[in-house]
């Protein structure tokens, strides 16, 4: 991906990824961080694939491990050229240098400065010096860790319909670094109610000439607000693996731990163990009744 310092000062990081899941604010958090600015003068421009520098595919929560390390490489450079041009300019040691968000200082002197845009002069004028500042970013195939997940399911079900009602659900997950714990609380409990559904709610169904009898979402049934509770994420942050400051994979493993967690809880509460899935009324009622 290519990194560069536009005319008004904000800094413009162009990539082919797709934005999944605002995986984009992550990138600008990554960014903000690196060049010690507001995330507020991150742009992230995504262009044509067919121009743009080669991006990973948006799949197995790798976007910010992997993406995310390109971005921060080219902010570090980007970073040390403007640095580097900023001693020259001013006549210091770069280690003399303040960084804020509104340009570079000599520490100790700020009428010593230099604003972004006149950093970008610097570079683009007749007669500068330096060059436009623009850096690339390239990260090599990134080693994930492994994600940790552990869900507690609460039910509540009626013996005479064999009804099961969702009462609570607490789910726990080492996601390394969170770099935007929403987003990231958010990718835990959307990947917590996808596998509720597929504990007690979520089944195509076929006929006896094996032609699905629910094609639709009319007959096909989704969880909706007044099945789910209030999810509970918790996130345990234990850096490590290449992602940028340690962070791990977070949308699929959370996914896997609550549909078992609702079966032991449906177990637990009858003294039966049922095996198909979903977990629907009629299977618990017969199962009371076998």
């Amino acid at each position: 991906m290519v990194a560069l310092l536009d005319a008004d000062g904000c800094y413009r990081f162009i990539l082919a990824q797709v934005d999944l899941s605002g995986s984009f604010t992550s990138l600008t958090q990554i960014a903000a961080e690196e060049l010690q600015v507001e995330p507020e003068r991150i742009l992230i421009s995504k262009v044509s694939t067919d121009a743009a520098p080669f991006a990973p595919e948006s799949s197995g929560s790798q976007t910010v491990i992997a993406m995310g390390a390109a971005v921060q490489i080219a902010a570090k450079k980007l970073k040390e050229k403007i640095l580097q041009n900023c001693a020259a300019s001013l006549e210091v040691a770069i280690d003399a240098l303040v960084i804020d968000d509104e340009g570079i200082s000599v520490a100790g002197k700020p009428e010593s400065r230099l604003t972004y845009a006149a950093i970008y002069q610097l570079g683009t004028e007749w007669d500068g010096s330096t060059g436009p500042l623009v850096e690339v970013g390239s990260a090599s195939i990134r080693k994930p860790s492994p994600g940790y997940a552990a869900t507690l399911a609460e039910v509540a079900i009626d013996p005479q319909t064999g009804l099961v009602h969702l009462t609570r659900l607490v789910i726990a997950q080492d996601t390394g670094c969170a770099i935007n714990r929403l987003a990231v609380e958010g990718q835990i409990q959307g990947a917590a109610i996808q596998s509720a559904g597929m504990a007690l709610w979520e089944e195509v169904q076929y006929d006896a000439h094996c032609q699905v009898r629910n094609p639709g979402l009319s007959d096909y049934r989704l969880a909706t607000a007044m099945d789910v509770p209030c999810i509970e994420a918790l996130i345990v942050e234990v850096a490590s693996g290449d992602g940028p400051y340690g962070s791990k994979v977070v949308g699929e493993t959370p996914m896997v731990s609550p549909v078992a967690a609702i079966a032991n809880a449906v177990a637990d509460a009858l003294g039966v163990r049922i095996y198909d899935l979903p977990i629907t009324a009629e299977r618990v009622w017969k199962a009371l009744r076998a």
